[in-house]
Order: C-alpha cells, then structure tokens, then sequence
C-alpha cells in the first residue's frame, strides 16, 4: 500500500515538517497481519459454533474436557480481539504515523503467549489421544511429548523477544526462533497423526460397512493432521525465505485458530460417527463412552439360519471411535457360540 503525500503537516512555528514524498509500502507487512485478522475473524465464528454445538451435545462429559474446551474458547477470544486491536493500532489510530509502525503495541506482545498458550494445550490434546490407545505406542507418546516440550522451550524465547522491545519489523533474532516452533509442531503433527492414521488401519475387519467406518476415521484423522500441518509448514518456510516481512506472522495466527477448531472438530464428531456406525446394523450392544471411556462393542451383521451372526469390533478409546486392537486378529466372526 504506497501513498504519496501532497501537504506536510505544519509545525507550530509556521514552518511545515519535513515528510517523506511516498510512505513505506505496507503490502507484505501490516497489510498481511489485516489479512491474517479477517480470516482468523472468520475462524473464530466457526470456533463459537463448534463451542455451542459441543455444550449442546455433550452436556455429560467430564468436567476437566468441559473446562479444556472453555480454556480453548477463552484463549481464542483473548486471541481475536488482540489481532483485532493490532491492526486498528497501526492501521487507524497510527494511519499517518510511520515511525509507529516499528514500535510493537501491547497486543502485539500478549498475542505471543496466547499463542503458545493455544498450540500447547492442542497438541498435548492429540498426544493424550496416542497415550489412552495402548501401552505398544507409549515410546512415540515419549518421542511426541519430547519433541513439545522442546517446542514448548523454543515457544518461551519467542514470548520474551516479543516483550524484549525491539523494532517490530527487526525480525533477525525471531526468525530463527519462528522456524524451530514450527518445524517442531509440524514434526509432533506429522508423528501423532501417523500413530493414529497405522492404528485405524490395524483395525479393520474385512467387512465391508465397518471397514468404511474406520476409513471414514482415517480421513478425519489426516484432515486434522493436515490442515495444521499445512499452515505450520507455510509459516516455517516464509519465517525462512521471507524473514523481512510479516506473511509468516499472519500465517502462524491463523494457524492457532485451526489448532482450536480441529480439537472442537474431533469432540463434536463423536455423535455423528457413532450415528455412522449403527446406521444399516442391527445393534445388540454397541457403546461409545460419552465421557470418552473406552468401551467394546458388538455389532449383529445378520442371521445364520436361527443364530445371529457378530462382530466384535476393538474398544473405544478416547474420541477417536476406534482403540487398541485386540490380540490376535482385529476382529472375531461368530455364529452363535461357534466362530466362523
């Protein structure tokens, strides 16, 4: 955005102070933090419907993922109205001011920790998913924790440069930082996403609707990965190539709010796949834990002569609508008391 000035603002002396002829182009800095604030406003809307829709449906679980879920919505909230405020700061109030455009405004510093705050509690949500699966997976549930922990570390640096006071737009000693967050996070999506994705797939059972249950899973599961994945790996690669301007900011807001509303997105699935996996069955005894328990299930596929005919699908852990395998083959076909 370039704009040539044609009067300078004149001093108490009569005399005019001097001004520069064309302002700084603010394209790639400020005009890409408005960008990214009208899409993380978009991303909030849909994160107030999802917050609704999950007190609406799940008014009986537990009161810690109650409490997760307003900690999420309140983090969102503080998120919003900081971007909100950044970009009326430098872009209203300070329209005709371009030496304030490189002093940082508090919001600018209070979004860092909101950020930390918001990818942390998501990402510990998705690892806790790979820990209730089954002590088999423990080991990548150690590697996944470590790799957060460091990102978390890296997360701390970034907050205290934003509070260190330096030139908004002297981006050399954050860039590197920016790169670490989000290489990390990228990594502990890739590495949950991957457990979950080799699980769902252990646990099919040869039949036809239950098989596309579990690869109606296996989908929502990447699209959860991908999407954050997607825009860690956007902000990570513009933090390096383009380190002087402020695209990779942009991204990395919006990439808190899609962290937020795939977490949401997870909890409010839990009623529609379990509608999924009961339409076309006669059920004898299928359980989802509303309270997200694992819990078995025994789904009646038809009749054998006078003898229905079963399958015993593995425990629900967690959300995710499918847990640990069983020992041995993922599924066992009984007629009756005789195995077939």
């Amino acid at each position: 955005m370039s704009t040539n000035t044609s009067m300078s603002p004149t001093s108490s002396t009569g005399g005019l102070l001097p001004l520069p002829s064309q302002l700084p182009s603010l394209d790639d800095t400020y005009g890409a933090l408005f960008i990214g604030m009208c899409v993380c406003i978009l991303l909030y809307g849909l994160t107030l419907h999802q917050t609704y829709r999950y007190f609406r449906l799940y008014p009986d679980d537990r009161k810690w993922l109650k409490v997760f879920v307003l900690a999420i919505l309140i983090i969102e909230t503080g998120h919003t109205a900081m971007t909100a405020h950044l970009c009326y700061h430098y872009l209203v109030t300070n329209y005709f001011n371009p030496s304030a455009l490189l002093s940082p405004s508090w919001s600018f510093r209070v979004l860092a920790p909101l950020s930390v705050a918001a990818m942390f509690l998501c990402q510990s949500f998705y690892i806790r998913r790979v820990y209730m699966i089954g002590p088999q997976y423990r080991w990548l549930v150690a590697m996944a924790m470590a790799l957060l922990l460091t990102e978390l570390g890296f997360m701390i640096v970034l907050v205290w440069q934003a509070f260190k006071g330096h030139d908004v737009q002297d981006t050399k000693d954050v860039t590197w930082v920016v790169c670490a967050v989000y290489g990390l996070a990228v990594s502990v999506d890739s590495l949950v996403t991957g457990v979950l994705i080799t699980v769902l797939l252990k646990s099919r059972t040869g039949f036809k609707s239950t098989d596309s249950l579990i690869q109606t899973l296996v989908i929502y599961s990447i699209n959860s990965g991908l999407v954050t994945s997607i825009a860690g790996m956007l902000s990570f690669i513009f933090a390096l190539v383009l380190s002087g301007n402020m695209i990779y900011t942009a991204i990395a807001y919006v990439a808190t709010k899609l962290y937020a509303n795939s977490v949401l997105a997870v909890l409010n699935t839990r009623k529609s796949l379990k509608d999924m996996a009961m339409n076309g069955f006669t059920v004898d005894s299928l359980q989802f834990g509303g309270n997200l328990e694992p819990a078995n299930s025994s789904v009646v596929f038809g009749q054998r002569g006078t003898r229905p005919v079963t399958v015993s699908l593995p425990p629900i852990a967690e959300d995710f609508g499918v847990g640990q395998p069983p020992e041995g083959p993922a599924s066992q076909l009984t007629s009756g008391d005789n195995k077939v």
